[in-house]
């Protein structure tokens, strides 16, 4: 806004001037000049269009003229600065300064204990509602903007600080309160394992007492989390292995796991016990190979079926146990061969 500005200021500058400079004749025809207090005054209610008087005196033809000039002069300077005010309103970069400022005096105002979740994704949003209903407060970052518009449309009991920013930014994370006397942990989310270690570096950096929690899919990220001293590293693929493996060993131990450690609210589910007989794991990669290690560790028949060509078999399995399945040929015949029908 700096130009338009500037142009509205010469613009008032070169009226009121011009006002001063040319004289006008008093009720008795004596030569006489508009001071600047009445000239500000002439042109303010003029170029706002609230309306027109010639004061103190009627002016001359020359002062009309002037009069004139000014009047389209002033419009073209408050169109100009209009339409500029109107496309800073509609920046992209703009409006991102203003939810940061936001953000920041969110953050600034908390005056209890609040987590800051780095990442509103599936796992995000159900650690979010089970914050909310425990009463604890938290702020979250994520860079998807359409998943902090869910936030904003979620019935949580109070407003969530949020911001749709990089959280490995270490700027990011000091604006989400890091630094925060009453930021109690910070809890690296996200769907990208890199990213979660780029936030368990910055908070160590900028932060190095504070309780950190990172999600880690394989074992290469998990490593490097593990060398910044992160308090808790969570692996959903391992999680679920030992899930399943406490389930087919003691069905009511996971029942009572699953009701306590489950959301607010959430009810005790009746016993389920898992089938027994031979197991047959569909996939390759990290997923599969820790499901099946667990499942041949409970001492299970553990057969499984490749996806990716080249893949082999998991480690904790037999290679007389395994075979690739034929991504163009029939995944039901494949699966016959695997003995699913055992």
């Amino acid at each position: 806004m700096r130009a338009p500005l500037l142009a509205v200021t010469v613009v008032w500058t070169v009226s009121i001037t011009g006002l001063v400079v040319i004289p006008g004749e008093d009720a008795a025809g004596h030569p006489v000049r508009m001071d600047f207090l009445h000239a500000l005054y002439f042109i303010s209610y003029t170029a706002t269009t609230i309306g027109f008087g010639e004061i103190p005196y009627s002016f001359t033809p020359a002062q009309r003229l002037w009069v004139t000039f000014c009047i389209y002069l002033t419009v073209v300077a408050w169109s100009y600065a209009f339409v500029k005010l109107l496309a800073l309103f509609q920046d992209r970069w703009f409006l991102q300064a203003i939810a940061e400022q936001r953000f920041k005096h969110q953050v600034r105002r908390l005056s209890e204990p609040f987590y800051l979740v780095c990442g509103y994704g599936e796992s995000g949003r159900l650690l979010c509602r089970a914050f909310d209903g425990m009463g604890r407060r938290f702020v979250v970052l994520d860079a998807d903007e359409q998943r902090l518009a869910e936030l904003e449309a979620a019935d949580y009991r109070s407003d969530t600080p949020a911001l749709a920013a990089d959280a490995r930014d270490p700027e990011t994370l000091m604006l989400a309160g890091v630094k925060h006397r009453q930021c109690a942990a910070v809890l690296a989310l996200t769907g990208e394992e890199r990213a979660n270690v780029a936030v368990a570096a910055a908070v160590r950096l900028l932060r190095p007492d504070l309780t950190l929690i990172c999600r880690a899919e394989s074992p290469a990220p998990a490593s490097e989390m593990r060398l910044f001293g992160v308090d808790r590293i969570i692996n959903p693929h391992q999680q679920f292995a030992d899930y399943l493996s406490v389930a087919i060993q003691s069905p009511g131990s996971y029942q009572l796991m699953a009701w306590l450690t489950g959301l607010p609210g959430t009810t005790l589910e009746p016993e389920t016990e898992p089938p027994g007989g031979p197991w047959l794991i569909y996939g390759d990669g990290y997923f599969a190979d820790q499901v099946a290690a667990k499942l041949y560790r409970q001492g299970a028949e553990v057969w499984t079926l490749g996806v990716s060509p080249g893949s082999g078999p998991p480690l904790a399995v037999s290679a007389e146990r395994w075979q690739a399945a034929d991504a163009a040929g029939d995944i039901g015949e494949a699966l016959r061969n695997a003995g699913v029908e055992r």
